[in-house]
């Protein structure tokens, strides 16, 4: 089996962990069923724009990529529920969060002070990841 076959696999598995069908990961990255498929055929290996959507929706990459699962720390496993949560409401990022906070108040007032504070946070700090990671790749 070469290794454009075992990440197919492992993408294939990670589809079905988080997502359950090809389709559902289709619509949450906005992509077609034949972009997806083309990778979870092992047709081609994902590059870093398709990583990076993989990311984004809450797959494994790591995992996909090289078949060792990230370790999960609990600061890792409170960011999933988060990120959860957000995926739950619709919520992708901290634009969204902030558009559909002045449109809603009530949002806040459903999720709680805490929550809200930690979700903005954890958006903030992913905001942030991501703008150094492509600073980091442009160098």
């Amino acid at each position: 089996m070469d290794e454009k076959e075992e990440i197919s696999i492992r993408l294939r598995e990670e589809i079905q962990r988080r997502y359950g069908t090809m389709k559902a990961l289709a619509d949450a990255i906005g992509r077609s069923l034949q972009y997806v498929n083309i990778y979870a055929s092992g047709i081609n290996s994902p590059g870093p724009k398709v990583r990076e959507l993989l990311r984004q929706a809450g797959l494994d990459v790591a995992y996909i990529m090289t078949g060792r699962r990230r370790e999960e720390t609990p600061d890792r496993q409170n960011m999933k529920k988060i990120m959860q949560l957000l995926d739950e409401k619709g919520i992708r990022n901290v634009g969204e969060l902030r558009r559909r906070l002045e449109q809603e108040e009530a949002l806040a007032r459903m999720l709680g002070p805490d929550l809200y504070s930690t979700i903005i946070q954890a958006a903030v700090l992913r905001e942030k990841k991501q703008k150094y990671s492509s600073r980091k790749k442009r160098r």
